[in-house]
């Protein structure tokens, strides 16, 4: 469980799912080509990212 302001680094290729028990406002850092659904693509992938 991680507190405001806290980080964590999840290594490459390992599965991650970040959940919350309450509403969290979650930064997740990952490379442009990382799918939101990793390695899956279904109807919930987002493939045409847009730029923040």
């Amino acid at each position: 469980m991680l507190d405001a302001g806290e980080l964590i680094v999840v290594p490459a290729c390992v599965d991650h799912w970040p959940v919350a028990a309450e509403e969290a406002w979650p930064l997740l850092l990952e490379p442009r080509r990382t799918l939101n659904t990793g390695d899956v693509r279904d109807e919930r992938t987002i493939a045409d990212l847009d730029w923040i």
